[in-house]
């Protein structure tokens, strides 16, 4: 037995009263046959191996985190009321005991990727609960006790057997961050327009082929991920997510983009790709902060010389569209860093695309281009650019004015072997893969 000392280490078979550990918040302990009695942890405790211990009105001034595969949490720390951070990811626990609910501390809870069927309805003692995450389990239904955690800001339950949103989840009018990603959701319930202080929302891998017009209401909304459903539209309200800055829809099945996208004027990101879009819906250059466009793998024909009325666009993705031709216009897009028109059916680079002095990344491959502008040589910035299966026969001497070029991919195109070593002695300081 050790009694009222202070320590910096703990020992398996071991009996502790009164003891004060200041443990290493790196290293993991693996403890067994222990006792712990009235005893104060102050420090981050990590114990990879837990088996056979008993704990009794001891406290946990930071996090207590658990990676012992355990089966089922010990009763006895139950009993340990002032833990406020309880991280038990990553174990085998199938079911947790009812005396959970004696934590009322808790603050923060962390089951991820457990075998959690359901869960003890004690967790509506949890009121001053502000995290809980139970993404990773074999949950199929939510709890009505979670509905009851008023103080509850973030919960994860992505990656469960969920069919349902049950209506109750407009009670977590705290809640800031809501992940129901990878389950089966067919509908939102009209109560998610309750969260108005919900900043983030990941509902991507469901089934929904419609959203609430609730939605709408979410004012403080800055983050919503919808990709792989099944939406062909959006309600009118969305047009209200004033907040929203980034807009994830991709490998839906819209056949255009939502009129309802150009009122998004704060929206900074929007992905689009994998759908079966061919032209912009009407004012889209209205969102004047979007940085970052994704429209590839979609049906777009012609390249929309609207777009190039956004000048603070950083980031554009096409690959993978029906282009025939870059339009003289996308010199206006000053700003852009990336360009991405891989899989098109370009047979010309417009020398107008030199002229976007930020270029930093060009990828043109799988296209039908025989020769690149020898203007090519004032992209000063560029650190990448991707040539290959073109009809690419031969490279202008300009190329050697690419001094920051880290990257130059010319494979499955008919140059030579002797002009692949003149264009490798132009760049010395760069990777020619051919």
């Amino acid at each position: 037995m050790k009694k009222g000392l202070v320590l910096e280490n703990i020992e398996s078979n071991t009996v502790y009263r009164g003891c004060t550990f200041y443990l290493k918040s790196y290293t993991r302990y693996d403890v067994q046959n222990t006792t712990f009695d009235n005893c104060s942890f102050r420090t981050h405790v990590k114990f990879s191996n837990l088996q056979n211990c008993q704990f009794s009105n001891c406290s946990f001034a930071q996090f207590l985190t658990i990676e012992s595969d355990l089966e089922e949490l010990p009763v006895g720390l139950c009993g340990c009321s002032s833990i406020k951070n309880l991280d038990l990811s990553y174990n085998s626990l199938k079911e947790l005991p009812e005396e959970i609910g004696q934590l009322s501390a808790l603050q923060r809870l962390n089951l991820k990727c457990n075998y959690l069927q359901k869960l003890p309805a004690s967790i509506k003692e949890f009121s001053t609960l502000e995290s809980l995450y139970l993404g990773c389990n074999r949950l199929s239904q939510i709890p009505d006790e979670i509905f009851s955690l008023s103080s509850l800001k973030n919960l994860d339950l992505q990656e469960n057997r969920l069919c349902d949103l049950p209506n109750g989840v407009g009670q977590l009018t705290s809640l800031k961050y809501l992940d129901l990603r990878g389950n089966s959701l067919t509908k939102i319930p009209s109560e998610i327009g309750h969260l108005s202080d919900m900043d983030f929302l990941d509902l991507q891998l469901n089934n929904l082929e419609y959203l609430p017009k609730e939605i709408g209401y979410l004012s403080s909304l800055e983050v919503l991920l919808l990709d792989s459903n099944r939406l062909t539209s959006l309600p009118n309200e969305f047009a209200n997510l004033g907040s929203l800055r980034e807009l994830f829809l991709s490998a839906n099945l819209f056949e255009e983009i939502p009129s309802e996208i150009s009122s998004l004027v704060s929206l900074e990101f929007l992905d689009l790709h994998v759908n079966e879009i061919s032209q912009l819906c009407d004012n889209f250059s209205n969102l004047q902060s979007l940085k970052k466009l994704c429209l590839g793998k979609n049906y777009f024909a012609n390249f929309p010389v609207e777009l190039t009325e956004i000048s603070t666009l950083e980031i554009l993705d096409f690959s993978d569209n029906h282009l025939r031709e870059i339009p003289p216009e996308i010199s206006k897009l000053s700003r852009l860093i990336e360009l991405e028109l891989s899989g098109n059916q370009l047979v010309e680079l417009p020398v107008e695309v030199t002229e976007i002095a930020s270029l930093q990344v060009l990828n043109l491959y799988n296209n039908q281009l025989t020769e690149i502008p020898r203007e090519i040589g004032q992209l000063f910035l560029l650190t990448n650019l991707c040539l290959f299966d073109n009809q690419i026969t031969q490279l202008p001497e300009e190329i050697k004015g690419l001094y920051n070029l880290q990257y130059l991919q010319l494979t499955g195109n008919p140059i030579s072997e002797e002009h692949i070593q003149e264009i490798r002695s132009w760049l010395p300081n760069c990777t020619v893969e051919m």
